[in-house]
C-alpha cells in the first residue's frame, strides 16, 4: 500500500499539493520549514533507516583509550536498543506485542473523538487486532472492507534509533495511519490519525508529517508536524486558503471571535486569504490572516502597494477588526515556531 493515505481532520482545515503559499513565496516557505512537496512518496521500508555517514574525523595521536573503550560502549548499546526495539515491533507485526496509549497530542484520531474513553484506556495497552477494532468502534465507515495493515521502518529525528510506522487500510477510502516507538522496553503510541476522503497524509522518514487536502472547490489546507527522537508529536503550522470570494468572508480569529469582511466594491474574483495557525487545538488557537491578489491564472500577483494604509482590501479587513499579516510577517512566524519546536531541515 502507499504511504500517501488520506486523513479526516476534526477542523475540516485542509490544504492544496501548491500549499498555501503563492508562486513567490514558496522558497520562503520551504527556507522557514515547510515540508517536501506533499505529493512525494514517503521511503520505503525496502529503502531502511537512514544511518547517516561514517564519521570521517581522524583521531588525533593523543586520543585515549578511556575514549575508545566510551565510544564502543555507546555503539553497543545503542545495537542493543535497536535489536530490543526490532523484537517488540515485530511481535506487534505478528499480533501478539502490543502498543500503550498514552493520550497525547499526537492522538489525532482517538482523543479527537467523543468516544475515545469506550474504546482505548489511558496506560493500557492493545493488539494490532484490538487497535483495529477500536478504530471501527469509533468510525463505522472503518468497518466496511477488511482491514489490512502495512509496516514501515522510519527514523524519527534521524538518530539512528528506528520507529514503526503502520498504515491501516479499512477500505478504498477509510484508512488510519500509526507512528509506533520503543520507550523503555514497551511499545508507545506516539502519533494515530484517520485517513478519508479529499485529504491525504504523508509521514515522512524522518518522522515529518504533511497533511494536504480540500473542503471546497476553492478551499485548500495544510498542515505540518512532526514526530521526534524522543517519540513527541510537535505540531509546526497550518494554512487554510480560499481562492476568489464571492461573497462577504468570514473570519475567526479565535473559537471565540468572529468578523465578517464585507467585499462589496472590490474584485473578488481577484482576492485570495491565507489563515494561519501554529496550535493544532481548534479550540485554543490564534488564526492569522494575510490576503493576496491573483491574476485569471490563480497566480499569486501581489505588491507592496495592496498592503498600503489606503489600500481597499486592507480597509476591508481592517474596518472588519481583522489585522491582515504580510508575507514577511507570516515568514518570520514559521521560522520562529520552527527553531521553538526544533523542526527538522
Amino acid at each position: 500500500m502507499r504511504k500517501l493515505a488520506v486523513i479526516s481532520i476534526v477542523c475540516a482545515l485542509l490544504v492544496s499539493a501548491t500549499g498555501c503559499s503563492g508562486s513567490d513565496d514558496a522558497a520562503a516557505l520551504k527556507s522557514a520549514g515547510a515540508g517536501q512537496p506533499l505529493n512525494q512518496e514517503s521511503q520505503s521500508a525496502e529503502s531502511g533507516i537512514s544511518q547517516g555517514e561514517d564519521a570521517g574525523v581522524e583521531a588525533s595521536s593523543e586520543a585515549s583509550l578511556d575514549d575508545a573503550s566510551t565510544n564502543g560502549d555507546s555503539v553497543t548499546e545503542s545495537n542493543n536498543t535497536s535489536d530490543s526495539a526490532s523484537s517488540l515491533y515485530e511481535a506487534f507485526k505478528q499480533g501478539s506485542g502490543k502498543v500503550k496509549y498514552r493520550k497525547t497530542e499526537g492522538d489525532r484520531f482517538f482523543n479527537a473523538s467523543e468516544y475515545q474513553e469506550q474504546v482505548l484506556t489511558e496506560g493500557s495497552s492493545y493488539t494490532l487486532d484490538e487497535i483495529i477494532g477500536a478504530c471501527q468502534k469509533v468510525d463505522e465507515m472503518l468497518a466496511e472492507g477488511t482491514p489490512e495493515a502495512t509496516f514501515t521502518d522510519i527514523d524519527c529525528g534521524q538518530d539512528g534509533v528506528p520507529e514503526l510506522l503502520v498504515d491501516i487500510e479499512f477500505n478504498e477510502s477509510s484508512f488510519v495511519s500509526m507512528v509506533i516507538k520503543e520507550i523503555n522496553g514497551e511499545l508507545v503510541l506516539c502519533y494515530d490519525q484517520e485517513h478519508g476522503y479529499r485529504t491525504a497524509l504523508i509521514v515522512n522518514n524522518d518522522g515529518t508529517i504533511e497533511i494536504s487536502g480540500s473542503s471546497a472547490a476553492n478551499i485548500h489546507g495544510e498542515e505540518y508536524a512532526f514526530v521526534d527522537a524522543n517519540g513527541d508529536y510537535k505540531f509546526f503550522y497550518g494554512c487554510e486558503e480560499t481562492l476568489q470570494l464571492m461573497d462577504d468572508f468570514y473570519a475567526y480569529p479565535s473559537a471565540v471571535e468572529s468578523a465578517t469582511i464585507s467585499v462589496e466594491g472590490l474584485d473578488g474574483e481577484h482576492i485570495g486569504i491565507h489563515m494561519y495557525y501554529f496550535e493544532s487545538n481548534v479550540e485554543t488557537r490564534t488564526n492569522y490572516y494575510q490576503y493576496f491578489m491573483i491574476n485569471d491564472n490563480y497566480e499569486d500577483v501581489t505588491t507592496d502597494a495592496d498592503y498600503d494604509d489606503s489600500n481597499a482590501v486592507k480597509q476591508a479587513f481592517v474596518n472588519a477588526g481583522i489585522t491582515p499579516y504580510t508575507q514577511t510577517e507570516i515568514d518570520k512566524m514559521i521560522a520562529d515556531k520552527k527553531a521553538e519546536i526544533g523542526y527538522p531541515d
